[in-house]
């Protein structure tokens, strides 16, 4: 049994890195017939997001093998509806928890958010822990004990797409996030220390840079990318949304290389500069 397991990881980890078979897994996850069956595929794909997604290293290997969680996650829940409830079982909740690319995790929302009867039961703290993904993806901005603005964001997550269009798109988002982190670095603009929390600096930076397609990017310290557009200039000050960003905070530039998170006109951030 652990051989066959093992060799099940290798077979998929394999196929992830070439492309994502979702007719493949359609068919191995429809043909599930029992609920031992349907509990034991669940234990599988946690273990992948374990073992396997948590240590890779490299960037476009590590998204593909997120979308293709995520992918059979939607697939699941069509699938085996009933089992799935009953079996409160976490691994949907890691999708969202271990993707780094902020888009795909933007998508899957809707997920989380149409089982979130079940996913309560399983972490007890909806909406807190997914949303807490969301804005750590995109912002790096932490949501900690800000309850009060939960409904507010929630409502410019949600979307109408069906199963099959959230599907189409996580491979084009996996896609365009291959694309952009094949691209070189041409040269840093300004870089800032890792801050979550308003008062509370971390270990860790970020940084605009400017790419070999010309256009600009947010880098994080372990190179993950997100296209910056300039959206205004006033008073000295350039203004930059992240392309595709939920919630409509936007980065306030300075000519010094000042910079602020902000929420309309409320500073949500004041980052720190490193030379």
């Amino acid at each position: 049994m652990k051989k066959t397991f093992y060799l099940f990881l290798l077979f998929f980890v394999k196929i992830c890195f070439s492309q994502i078979p979702v007719e493949s897994y359609r068919n191995e996850i429809s043909n599930l017939k029992s609920i031992d069956e349907v509990s034991i595929y669940w234990d599988k794909l946690l273990e992948i997001d374990q073992n396997v997604l948590l240590s890779e290293k490299n960037l476009i290997k590590r998204d593909s093998i997120s979308t293709s969680l995520m992918i059979r996650t939607i697939l699941m829940f069509e699938y085996h509806n009933e089992s799935t409830f009953r079996l409160y079982k976490i691994a949907p909740v890691m999708n969202m928890a271990h993707c780094s690319n902020s888009n795909s995790a933007k998508l899957f929302w809707p997920i989380i958010e149409k089982y979130k009867v079940v996913i309560n039961q399983i972490m007890k703290n909806y909406p807190a822990y997914p949303l807490e993904s969301i804005s750590l993806n995109y912002y790096g901005y932490s949501l900690l004990n800000q309850d009060k603005i939960y409904d507010n964001l929630i409502s410019k997550l949600q979307n109408t797409f069906s199963n099959e269009e959230i599907i189409s798109k996580l491979i084009t988002s996996h896609n365009n996030f291959k694309a952009s982190h094949s691209l070189k670095k041409i040269k840093t603009i300004f870089k800032w220390q890792f801050q979550p929390f308003k008062d509370i600096k971390e270990e860790g930076f970020f940084e605009f840079v400017k790419m070999s397609n010309g256009k600009l990017y947010k880098r994080t310290d372990d190179g993950i990318l997100q296209k910056i557009n300039l959206i205004s200039k006033k008073d000295g000050f350039k203004y930059y949304k992240i392309e595709g960003e939920p919630f409509g905070w936007i980065y306030k530039l300075g000519k010094n290389g000042s910079l602020s998170l902000l929420d309309n006109d409320k500073i949500l951030i004041e980052y720190t500069r490193i030379d």
